[in-house]
């Protein structure tokens, strides 16, 4: 009995992150208790979450020793795995758990998480929906339920179950959270910010959600919202993560009453904060777009593929170029036609060429490449033409059009100096976009992106088409018109009408998207000029 209150206590500690003390008085009670397997798969758990990975892996080790069939050790060893990136071993620990029993909740949502992580959402939707009657009643199943749906682009069946999320678990701010994030991508200012405003009820400190609401409601500085925000900013028991959210949540009111200079401050300690947490490093960009030019020349350019055997009969669209040049815009103006689906940024270009850009067997790897990507889109839609604006897919362009040579491509250019600027006001998904929190890093980036544009351009003359965002704004109807005959597909005026476009956007641009084309986006960096010192020297 006294051990179970001493382990109570200590689970006390480790759900309030006091994860030091938490392993001392473990350490303490282990002392006379050192076969006790539940504690030590509650160390293990500790130091997984203190980051100390392989001191959990040996004690893991030592409960399997003792007992091969310890489920809770089999889990906490997928987590140790998944942690090191070692995906085969992590799954296989969790298969094992399932093993000792089929339906470990747990077991299964860890698993499907993973599978989430490494963009295997079919074999996600499999093993949840093994559990769908046993874990209907708990939020963390739909959330993981509405993540397979939000990756297959099946945005209904996503939003139905973060409703169900709140309704099985109304106090767990989480829940409204993710649920206003889907009326952001739907367009449903209204209905994001009562989802909004329900979570930071919950939880006063939510600095993501504080973020989320700036950019569908307007707050004014005499507001209680306001009021609430401001001395999170000194809060020392507020992580530097949510932080950043905080910084860039005041940059967007300030600047929604045109105090420019205070709205830049803002965001300045947000891009500076973040870069301190992402410590990004230009040179590891730069070294990999010079290899994506090498590879391209010596094993990609002249490689004979065999198209015969392709089944699918899509025609990618790739969009892409420097991000906030414009992608989201002509992605509106192309998917308004009804040939046309619109697929948003999807990542597996990207991932799958990076993960085989060492192979040497690379020629044989785009094979499947191929086949997984069209596979993809096959789910996706059954229109003709899907569009695909990952922006990044810049770094690719011959690869692609090597493996695709129906594909059509549209690279978007914009203003140097807006387009920098775009970035540097922008708060991306952690991960992403690293190099967008530092005024060098982004000048940087840029003349990389203008280098690897420019090889793209003597390798393969006239197979894609340039649109610039400057023109299609102030010309929206040749642009298009345009963008439309080289795709060949048939014009109607209505494209132009983005606002009528109802579709889902999961971009930067979700909120901006929405309105009719106009021209006030195209010199926002003039209100801010004074302090673009970095970016006006390198590019005006």
């Amino acid at each position: 009995m006294l051990l179970n209150d001493a382990l109570k206590k200590i689970q006390i500690l480790f759900a309030e992150k006091n994860y030091v003390l938490a392993l001392a008085k473990i350490n303490k009670i282990l002392k006379k208790n050192k076969q006790n397997l539940d504690l030590i798969n509650n160390k293990s758990s500790i130091l997984i979450a203190m980051e100390r990975i392989d001191e959990a892996h040996n004690e893991l080790q030592k409960i399997i020793k003792i007992e091969p069939n310890f489920i809770e050790a089999y889990i906490n060893l997928g987590i140790v795995y998944h942690k090191k990136k070692l995906h085969k071993k992590a799954i296989d620990s969790y298969e094992r758990a399932l093993e000792i029993d089929k339906k470990s909740l747990q077991s299964i949502f860890n698993l499907a998480s993973l599978y989430l992580e490494i963009d295997q959402c079919e074999l996600a939707l499999e093993k949840l929906n093994s559990i769908y009657v046993e874990a209907y009643s708990i939020d963390y199943f739909h959330q993981l339920m509405a993540e397979c749906y939000i990756r297959e682009l099946n945005y209904d069946k996503a939003l139905a179950h973060h409703i169900i999320a709140t309704e099985k678990n109304p106090n767990n701010p989480l829940n409204w959270f993710l649920l206003g994030v889907d009326y952001v991508w739907a367009g449903d200012k209204s209905n994001a910010e009562y989802n909004f405003m329900q979570a930071i009820k919950l939880n006063p400190k939510y600095a993501e959600a504080y973020f989320a609401l700036t950019k569908v409601k307007d707050i004014d500085i005499s507001s209680n919202l306001f009021k609430n925000i401001l001395p999170l900013i000194g809060d020392e028991k507020i992580a530097e993560r949510d932080k950043v959210f905080l910084y860039f949540a005041l940059s967007n009111i300030y600047e929604g009453i045109k105090d420019y200079e205070h709205s830049f401050q803002f965001m300045d300690s947000g891009n500076k904060l973040r870069k301190k947490i992402q410590q990004y490093s230009f040179k590891n960009d730069l070294s990999f777009s010079e290899k994506i030019q090498s590879v391209y020349k010596f094993k990609i350019k002249n490689l004979t593929i065999d198209h015969s055997k392709v089944i699918s009969k899509k025609t990618p669209i790739f969009i892409l170029g420097m991000p906030r040049s414009g992608t989201s815009l002509i992605e509106q103006i192309i998917s308004n036609n009804n040939v046309v689906f619109g697929g948003g940024e999807l990542n597996t270009i990207h991932e799958e060429l990076k993960k085989i850009i060492d192979s040497p067997t690379i020629e044989n790897d785009i094979d499947f490449v191929r086949e997984r990507y069209l596979k993809k889109l096959d789910r996706f839609s059954d229109k003709n033409y899907i569009i695909d604006k990952l922006p990044l897919n810049f770094l690719w362009v011959g690869y692609i059009l090597k493996i695709f040579p129906h594909a059509k491509i549209i690279h978007t250019i914009r203003d140097p100096i807006a387009n920098c600027f775009s970035l540097y006001k922008t708060l991306f998904i952690e991960g992403a976009l690293e190099f967008a929190y530092s005024q060098k890093d982004i000048i940087d980036f840029f003349n990389m992106y203008q280098t690897i544009m420019h090889f793209w351009k003597v390798e393969n003359k006239d197979q894609f088409i340039e649109v610039s965002y400057e023109d299609l704004i102030d010309n929206p109807r040749d642009e298009s018109k345009r963008i439309y005959d080289f795709i060949g597909i048939n014009f109607d005026l209505e494209s132009i009408d983005i606002k009528n476009n109802k579709r889902w956007v999961r971009t930067a641009s979700d909120i901006q998207v929405r309105e009719r084309i106009n021209k006030k986006n195209k010199q926002q960096w003039k209100d801010y000029q004074n302090n673009l010192y970095e970016i006006l020297k390198n590019f005006d």
